[in-house]
């Protein structure tokens, strides 16, 4: 047991005990400070130690990469153990829920209990705390967050999540609610203060004379000239958060080989992109990750809401291929868009009970409620063009290659890259000069040929108006 450094705790001051996660109590640590620890009466041989620094830091939390699991650190020392016991993290609480019992301590029991509670609920949902460092991803220090400054020479007990040096966080985002979710294996949640007040910065009306025009927009009996949001929900999705942040970190790997090889891309900006700052969570600028709108009508609603996007689903006959379009402008995303006639519609019954519920969010109850999407969108390397030939494969510009094959379900490959990988997406910006083949005149497109690489991460219910 040499090496053994107690803690500096001051007998008697639970805020201290509780802030490092002792495992033991101070009554305890003031007889260690005494010498009477020695003494093997006094404990079980199926302790375990840990040693602390004098700096009273954070407690004690690694993590394997993105596994977001408890793992055993440099930091412990283990003076003995009993067929294995102590091996797991559960083995702790067990050990000092007794430690804490044998002193008769009411307060730390309780304390203790509520942070028992507490990591169960982050093992259950494999939560960390993505955000908990601001830290560059770029930079070396990136493979830690939420590391201490403390110096080497003098290890503190700090709360760390290991992650590979090209890796984003995979584990679900920490301002979710984490509450019980139904059997469908997603929850929606009301948003308000100033998460709602940025989803309406989002949502400006900048071109009216816009609005209600196109080839897909559909025939409305009232004139409007502005979109007001109604209310929005958060969409905490258990299974198709996963898929998503696997599918960004592939595309982070892709991005890496691009700037190893230093390979040219051209970035663009979304009119979105000054309001996604104020947004919970972070946005990140390696994989392209943006903020972007999709209209869609009542009926297909609970469809996305289960399953996500899927490519698989998306017409052969869209205008840039067969993929997820989204866009910037709510003008733009208004077309696609078809009204809820009210509460009662046949067919809509099982959507409004999902969505409108006691003590949530309320239907007006009349023809003028409209359905969007914002969602997170890993655009990664996106292609851009300004239009497409006659056949609709090449730029009609430059004569690239758009896509890879004639199906247009799948874009041309980035030049330069081996083992090579296809665009991440693709962007359509404004064509202000004659074209024989497909553009755009008013407003951008995004398209996403990978259903993965988007998350449905709110729900918006707007009014013409």
């Amino acid at each position: 047991m040499s090496g053994f450094v107690p803690c500096d705790a001051i007998e008697g001051d639970p805020d201290c005990c509780l802030s490092c996660l002792h495992l033991q109590s101070c009554r305890r640590q003031a007889c260690m400070r005494q010498g009477r620890w020695q003494n093997p009466n006094l404990w079980s041989c199926q302790e375990r130690w840990v040693r602390f620094s004098d700096t009273r830091n954070a407690y004690l939390e690694v993590a394997h990469e993105d596994s977001c699991e408890f793992q055993p650190s440099t930091t412990v020392t283990t003076v003995t153990t009993v067929a294995g016991f102590g091996s797991r993290p559960e083995d702790w609480f067990v050990i000092t829920g007794l430690s804490l019992f044998a002193c008769c301590d009411l307060v730390l029991c309780v304390w203790y209990a509520i942070l028992c509670m507490k990591w169960l609920r982050l093992r259950s949902h494999a939560h960390v705390h993505p955000e908990a460092s601001s830290t560059n991803p770029n930079s070396p220090e990136s493979s830690k967050i939420g590391t201490s400054t403390a110096s080497a020479s003098a290890p503190t007990a700090a709360s760390v999540i290991q992650m590979g040096r090209n890796k984003l966080p995979t584990c679900m985002p920490e301002y979710w609610s984490y509450l019980p979710v139904p059997e469908q294996g997603w929850a929606l949640h009301p948003v308000a203060g100033d998460e709602l007040r940025t989803i309406r910065r989002m949502f400006v009306v900048r071109q009216p004379d816009e609005l209600g025009k196109g080839r897909d927009a559909m025939t409305y009996d009232q004139t409007y000239s502005n979109l007001v949001v109604h209310c929005a929900w958060r969409i905490e999705h258990e299974s198709l958060w996963p898929k998503y942040a696997a599918e960004r970190n592939d595309v982070m790997r892709n991005m890496c080989q691009i700037r190893k090889n230093q390979l040219a891309l051209d970035s663009w900006d979304s009119r979105l992109d000054d309001a996604s700052q104020s947004m919970p969570g972070e946005l990140f600028d390696e994989v392209g990750e943006k903020y972007l709108l999709h209209g869609t009508s009542p009926e297909r609603l609970l469809d996305i809401l289960h399953q996500g996007f899927t490519e698989k689903l998306s017409s052969l006959k869209g205008i840039f291929g067969a993929g997820n379009y989204l866009a910037e402008d709510p003008e733009k995303i208004d077309q696609y868009t078809r009204p809820d006639p009210g509460l009662g519609t046949p067919g809509l019954e099982e959507l409004h009970s999902r969505l409108y519920r006691a003590g949530g969010n309320h239907h007006p109850d009349d023809d003028n409620i409209f359905y969007c999407f914002l969602v997170r969108a890993t655009c990664g390397a996106c292609l851009q063009t300004t239009g497409l030939d006659k056949k609709r494969l090449q730029d009609e510009i430059t004569g690239k290659e758009v896509f890879l094959t004639a199906d247009r379900r799948e874009l041309a490959r980035v030049p330069g890259t081996s083992p090579s990988f296809s665009y991440h997406s693709l962007l359509v910006n404004l064509c202000t000069g004659k074209t024989y083949g497909a553009a755009v005149a008013r407003f951008r497109e995004i398209v996403i040929f990978e259903g993965n690489r988007i998350y449905p991460e709110y729900l918006v219910a707007y009014r013409r108006v």
